[in-house]
């Protein structure tokens, strides 16, 4: 029987709101039980273990290995104890927002940064030394010029006294030397120096240089992405490490992987030395889990949360990459990953008619729920009269900053006042602002609170309007319509109105980002581009292709009348993903005429993403020219140091076993089993005294290491 014996995998993906769990069958493609459990910031483990709990509690008492029809499973047969389905289970696959929030937020350990032959002097100047992540730095007298060769000796006395100077006071160093990407020679040997004194002082603390992560110029990002590399370390470290235990609770003991940013796979061993690799773990895990659910190779993905939707394009099999480095929050860093546009804008985003977003709350139906009180509270207000700004809006810690020290420190005295009160859950706003200490600074804390990711509001959003309309029945339905009524009292509309234009404004407002993010696609601009941006002709017809259907017409001044019609359609579906999707993306679809396709088990995409992708391991190598003694040569700059030639053509040839050889070893250590090698090259030309491309600049080779993960691999050959 189809099943029967198959090797299972286990996805995990942590959300804004939700941590999903699925149990995927790698052989047929298919989902065999699938389970959510509320996100907990101040431990993802909590949330993650109880997720996986239900998943298996599902497989177990009710699940088989058949299909899904009417909600009811056919066919198929029951795993017979837990020790069995855990002896399926081939590799667990982990999809995190860990590394995004703790970037966002400044959490993370102590990093002692060593630079290597930087210009202090030119750093201070353009106020540079803010964008290093760290005020602990020293700078070593060293580095390279731009072909490579040595600017200046290394100090190995000066490191080795840096060194015993950041060593038992820090968590992880990091090391970037100028230049290190055309020459690692002194990040290679800085590194061997703190190894070495650590093992000798009987400690063991990780270390990354900057050519690990890297192979892009810019000594400053390389710096600040080193840095932020070695913060997250011990934060992964612990996530991992629970992750584990939680599963050998269990009895499973397969292999972790987890998600990097690009959508492919690395073992949680590999993850532990390059945790900022998993930035946008979750937005890759979507595309690569709406590909395999949909069987679409060229699609517009889009992934609708709690908190915010992403739209990303998959051409031919492969997102799009934004190779000039992913930003995360105020950090804009050298990591590749996944070209995404996301927008504040999804379930849990806050009501403030007539728009809704982009500050992401607790909606009042799930509080109430987890709350008690909450609704007690809403009643009390509904039938009192509470100053309308306030109304209906509470305040609740996300993390207790106690257990942060950098982030107490961050603290006002009215702030940890704050923390204090909220303790024993949320307080409503209008409560608070009554209190004698903190009443009137009352925004301004909240505010910062917020930013540092310690406290959260809870207010009126999408989905308790849902609640309110009968479409959804999550969680306390009564507190969604109080809420309903304190916000549509402050906004002088009835309820019914309330629900009804926040039901039609969240499709528009996604049509509308469609539209946008096809249209710097198309020009293949990374940058924002809003709609004012446009030229005056392009914005009359993109006005007028969207008016017809906007929601809340008569709300706001109407534009002028357009004295055409147009319409706008995408060449390709959209595979619209997320426990939400089913909700607004179809409407969000026939706005803009474009198919809408919502495959099986969407609202878990992510987990599924996060056990269908592959191991990809990529290094860059540049060929550059160079003059020597009127003797034209061709250096090679790779990871494995520098080798000059010549000729060009045995400069490459000369380069590709041993490159090849080593991105092959990458991907086999990041978890591929038999990895195909693929090498892209790309020379490049210039002119001069317009003639066209008669000047050789450099050549650029791309080895892509590319493999099934091998826990999968090894299982099928059994």
């Amino acid at each position: 029987m189809p099943g029967s014996s198959e090797i299972l995998t286990l996805g995990i993906d942590t959300g804004g709101t939700f941590t999903d769990a699925v149990l995927y069958e790698p052989s047929t493609g298919r989902v065999l039980a699938s389970a959510k459990a509320l996100t907990t910031y101040h431990d993802l483990s909590l949330g993650i273990l109880e997720a996986i709990r239900k998943v298996i509690s599902t497989a177990l008492e009710h699940r088989g290995t058949g299909d899904k029809k009417n909600g009811e499973w056919v066919g198929g047969e029951k795993f017979d104890s837990l020790s069995s389905l855990a002896n399926r289970i081939s590799f667990v696959g982990l999809s995190t927002t860990l590394a995004t929030n703790a970037l966002v937020e400044g959490r993370g350990g102590t990093v002692g940064l060593i630079l290597i032959g930087y210009d202090l002097d030119l750093l201070d100047t353009y106020h540079l030394t803010d964008e290093l992540g760290t005020k602990n730095f020293i700078n070593i007298k060293g580095g390279h010029n731009e072909d490579g060769s040595e600017r200046a000796p290394l100090d190995e006395g000066e490191v080795r006294k840096g060194i015993l100077t950041f060593l038992g006071k820090v968590n992880a160093f990091a090391v970037s030397g100028y230049f290190g990407v055309r020459n690692p020679a002194h990040e290679l040997r800085v590194k061997e120096l703190i190894c070495e004194l650590a093992t000798h002082k009987g400690v063991h603390v990780p270390v990354t240089c900057g050519h690990e992560l890297t192979s892009r110029l810019d000594s400053v990002r390389r710096a600040m992405t080193v840095v932020m590399n070695a913060r997250l370390i011990p934060l992964l470290q612990q996530l991992i490490e629970t992750v584990q235990s939680s599963l050998n609770s269990l009895g499973i003991h397969a292999p972790l992987m987890v998600v990097r940013g690009d959508g492919s796979l690395m073992r949680a061993e590999r993850a532990l030395e390059h945790p900022i690799e998993t930035i946008l773990s979750g937005p890759a895990a979507s595309v690569v889990g709406a590909q395999a659910l949909s069987g679409q190779s060229t699609f517009w993905m889009v992934d609708m949360g709690g908190t915010t939707t992403d739209i990303a394009y998959v051409s031919e099999g492969l997102p799009t990459l934004n190779s000039e480095g992913a930003r995360v929050g105020r950090w804009k860093t050298m990591v590749e990953a996944i070209d995404l546009h996301t927008i504040g804008l999804g379930g849990d985003s806050r009501v403030q008619y007539p728009s809704v977003g982009p500050e992401r709350v607790v909606p009042l139906s799930l509080l109430a729920h987890q709350y008690p009180s909450v609704l007690q509270e809403l009643r009390k207000q509904v039938e009192g009269k509470p100053r309308s700004d306030l109304a209906g809006r509470f305040l609740l810690l996300r993390i207790d900053p106690f257990e942060f020290p950098s982030l107490l420190q961050a603290l006002s005295n009215r702030e940890r006042l704050l923390v204090d009160l909220l303790k024993d859950g949320p307080i409503a706003l209008e409560n608070l602002a009554s209190h004698q200490q903190i009443g009137y600074t009352l925004e301004q804390n909240i505010r910062h609170l917020i930013s540092l990711g310690v406290g959260i509001e809870g207010g009126f959003t999408p989905t308790d309007a849902l609640h309110v309309l009968g479409e959804l029945s999550l969680w306390d339905r009564e507190a969604a319509c109080f809420g309903a009524v304190l916000y549509a009292r402050s906004f002088g509309i009835s309820p019914e109105s309330l629900c009804k234009n926040v039901r039609s404004q969240v499709p528009f407002l996604i049509a509308k980002e469609l539209v946008l993010q096809s249209i710097r696609v198309s020009l293949k601009s990374v940058q924002d581009l809003p709609l004012t941006d446009l030229c005056p002709l392009s914005t009359v017809f993109l006005e007028t292709a969207l008016k017809e259907e906007t929601p809340l017409s008569g709300s706001q001044a109407d534009p002028a009348p357009s004295l055409f019609n147009c319409s706008f359609t995408l060449k390709d579906p959209i595979v619209a993903v997320g426990a939400p999707a089913g909700t607004y993306l179809p409407e969000a679809g026939s706005l803009i005429h474009t198919k809408v396709l919502i495959p099986p088990y969407a609202e878990v995409a992510n987990a599924v993403g996060a056990v269908t992708g592959l191991v990809v391991e990529r290094v860059r190598v540049e060929i550059l020219p160079s003059e020597v003694d009127g003797t034209t040569l061709y250096r090679a700059h790779s990871p494995l140091g520098l080798r000059d030639y010549p000729n060009l053509e045995d400069c490459i040839r000369d380069t590709i076993p041993p490159v090849t050889e080593y991105v092959k070893g990458k991907a086999i250590g990041a978890g591929a089993q038999d990895p195909e090698i693929r090498i892209k090259r790309k020379d490049l030309f210039g002119s001069s005294q317009g003639n066209v491309d008669d000047i050789y600049l450099k050549t650029e080779l791309e080895f892509i290491a590319v493999g099934r993960p091998s826990s999968i691999t090894m299982k099928i050959k059994k």
